[in-house]
Parts: C-alpha cells; sequence; structure tokens
C-alpha cells in the first residue's frame, strides 16, 4: 500500500501511500529490487568511468574526436561547455557513495589521449581542470559467458514485481525512450489508460525557443554573448525571467565563465537546490569544469544561496 522513506538531509522520516513504486536508482538498482525480493538475482554490474576537463582550444570550431580503440573501447575528446571533455574509462567497481578518480585512471586517459596528439605537451596533468568518476549501471546478462564491463549491455531492462518497476541499466542517449518504457509499464500496473506518449513533452521554456532568442536577449537587456547564449540554452524562453530581473547588467561570479549572481538566485528560487553541491555541481556545471574556480567562487555562491533560501551557516557547510 505505499513505502516508508526517509529524507537524508534531514532525517525525517514519512509514509507515502501509492499503487506502484518506480525503481531508478542507477548503481544502487539491485539493493532496492532485494527489498522486495531478497532473493532475487543481481541484474546490475556497476561501471566506473573517469572523465576529464581540459582547456577549450583543444577542441577548435566545436569539431571532437570518437577513437576506438581495442578491447571495445573508445575515447572520446569533445567541446562542453567551454572547455574540452576526454573520456572515458571503464572499470568495474564496488558501489561507492562518492566515486572519485584514482591518479592510475587520469594518467591512464592522458596516456590514451596523447596517442591522437601531435604535441605531447598538452596531454599534460597540468592541462586538467577538473576530473571526476561517475558509476555506470549496466546490465548483467545471465546466459553471457564474459563478465567484463566492456562487454556489458549499455540497453535498458524494465521489470515489474510485486508493483515496483525497476528500469535498470540505460544509457544518457536513450533516457527518454527509458522514462516511456517505466511510464508504460506504471500505466499497466494501475489500470490507466495511455493519454500521452513521452514525445509529447517538452522541457520548460523550449517552445517557441530559436537561437534568435540569444540576439533578442543581447540587444533588449544589454548583456554580453556568451552569458545569453549560456542562459537562452540552458533555460530557453525562460531566460529573460533571470535577465529582466538586473536593472543594470547581470554580475558575472567568475571572469572565466557565464554564470552570474542573478542566474544563481533564480536557481536558488526555481530550482530545487538542497546544497551547495547542487548548485556548483548539477546545476552551473562549474564543478565539472574547473575545480579552482569553483574554489575561488563557493564563498560567494554560500552567501548568495544562504540569503535566497534563508540557510544558517551549519547548513551552507552540508
Amino acid at each position: 500500500n505505499g513505502v516508508v522513506l526517509r529524507d537524508t538531509i534531514t532525517g525525517e522520516i514519512f509514509t507515502c501511500r501509492t499503487k506502484s513504486i518506480v525503481n531508478a536508482t542507477g548503481a544502487y538498482t539491485d539493493s532496492i529490487r532485494k527489498m522486495v525480493d531478497p532473493s532475487g538475482i543481481e541484474i546490475c554490474k556497476p561501471s566506473l568511468g573517469t572523465h576529464l576537463s581540459m582547456p577549450k582550444n583543444l577542441t577548435q570550431h566545436g569539431v571532437g574526436l570518437l577513437i576506438n580503440e581495442p578491447n571495445n573501447r573508445v575515447l572520446f575528446v569533445l567541446p562542453w561547455e567551454g572547455t574540452t571533455l576526454i573520456g572515458t574509462s571503464d572499470e568495474e567497481t564496488q558501489i561507492k557513495e562518492k566515486p572519485t578518480p584514482s591518479k592510475t585512471e587520469v594518467f591512464s586517459l592522458l596516456a590514451r589521449f596523447s596517442k591522437i596528439v601531435k604535441d605531447q605537451s598538452i596531454a599534460d596533468q597540468k592541462h586538467v581542470k577538473s576530473c571526476w568518476s561517475g558509476m555506470r549501471p549496466l546490465v548483467v546478462d545471465p546466459n553471457s559467458d564474459s563478465a567484463h564491463s566492456s562487454n556489458l549491455s549499455r540497453t535498458h531492462l524494465i521489470e515489474v514485481k510485486k508493483n515496483m518497476v525497476s528500469v535498470c541499466g540505460g544509457k544518457w542517449t536513450i533516457f527518454r525512450k527509458m522514462g516511456e518504457d517505466t511510464i508504460d509499464s506504471i500505466e499497466k500496473i494501475i489500470g490507466t489508460d495511455k493519454q500521452n506518449r513521452v514525445s509529447d513533452f517538452h522541457p520548460y521554456g523550449s517552445v517557441g525557443w530559436t537561437p534568435e532568442v540569444i540576439k533578442t536577449i543581447c540587444k533588449e537587456y544589454i548583456i554580453d554573448l556568451d552569458v545569453a547564449e549560456h542562459l537562452s540554452r540552458g533555460y530557453g524562453l525562460a531566460a529573460e525571467n533571470i535577465v529582466k530581473s538586473c536593472k543594470k547588467s547581470l554580475t558575472r561570479i567568475h571572469k572565466d565563465f557565464p554564470y552570474t549572481e542573478e542566474e544563481i538566485t533564480y536557481i536558488c528560487k526555481n530550482e530545487y537546490v538542497c546544497t551547495l553541491e547542487d548548485i556548483v555541481a548539477r546545476r552551473l556545471r562549474l564543478a565539472f569544469l574547473d575545480a579552482q574556480a569553483t574554489v575561488e567562487v563557493i564563498d560567494l555562491v554560500a552567501r548568495l544561496a544562504g540569503h535566497s533560501l534563508g540557510w544558517s551557516d551549519e547548513k551552507i557547510r552540508v
């Protein structure tokens, strides 16, 4: 009839009545599945992927590279948010609350990158602006003879047991398909006729957006082009809600990035942030782009968030 939940930030425990539950917990999929079926076979095998953020000039003119390597590995060098994104590793791992890249993984990626560039000096650790690791929830095929993560499926699996729908595996490029399959399974449980397809839904601010919006924002509000591009591509038509709040011009929080104090205020009021990490990593992405820049602006971000959300000093440190 429902589920008992615990808020991991406040510690509050409460009960939610529901006809069905969706288990979309990535690498933690099996731990939730076993709450329903303790004897069930594990179907999720975590794989650790490490990525590097390096200077923008490595991918000039917005052109990236995708290199096939031995052992079914792929090396990509892609322009991303004003930097160059290099990835990735693919190593079996145990589940970790906060996975972090090891020096071995970082040097391994740099060594792989050095093989495709003429100037070996650019594949040096000193050019790494940020690095991070994440866990992929790969799906295990019980009939497969190979257990190595590079041979595991990147597709997804929907499992229904006792009204719990588990969406397992998958990847970014098929997230809408994963969502639609999950909703289809829920509708079968609760007996609801399908009213809409996932393709009928659009992100907030996207309907009616065109690249011309960038020029309009620059002209009407007199802001820098890179800031207008960032806001427009990130928020669509809703970008105007941010820029119209300023009386003169937007105030950057760092000279090298298009993030502004006004955007942070908007994020705090509209984007459901719970911690500072939510802002600098999951909303702005700055922590993934440039670790040193993040250190330089974190006190300012904390003050802005504290003022907007009424956070205490203790809350800011969470």
